[in-house]
């Protein structure tokens, strides 16, 4: 908690990053550019009770709305459910992060860079479906292909 952590999709090893422009989470492959600077990485905020809230690195948080993921700012305004995951550790080391807006889990499309959406109902046994992330704590200060690589 309070650290800056990098979350990889099993399915692809694509990484989760900020679209800042769109204001929108998306994955990108593990070989693009934008894998390898400070928009791949993510603050985790402790809300208690194992839920967290993650904050990309342009100061705005991951929302919820609908199935969709967005970046939000929340300038004078307290987190809420839209922002808030359930923090979901599995065995052999999978996380999944579940939305408290309609219970369902961040999902990639494997192998298919884009929007990161909230429609996972849960991991499929394979844990290739692009529900399952792994995640590693990074400096925020010096995200690069050193720091983000297992």
């Amino acid at each position: 908690m309070g650290k800056t952590i990098t979350l990889t999709a099993n399915a692809d090893g694509s990484f989760l990053a900020a679209d800042t422009q769109n204001s929108l989470l998306i994955n990108v492959t593990a070989n693009s550019t934008h894998a390898v600077t400070q928009n791949t990485g993510f603050q985790v905020t402790d809300l208690g009770k194992g839920r967290v809230a993650l904050k990309a690195s342009n100061g705005k948080c991951v929302s919820v709305d609908s199935e969709a993921v967005l970046l939000k700012s929340l300038i004078g305004r307290n987190l809420g459910d839209a922002e808030s995951f359930q923090w979901v550790n599995l065995m052999r080391g999978d996380t999944m992060l579940m939305s408290l807006v309609n219970h369902r889990y961040l999902a990639t499309k494997p192998n298919d860079p884009g929007p990161v959406t909230v429609s996972a109902t849960g991991p499929r046994p394979a844990r290739k479906s692009g529900e399952c992330f792994h995640w590693k704590a990074v400096d925020p200060e010096s995200i690069g292909a050193s720091n983000i690589q297992d």
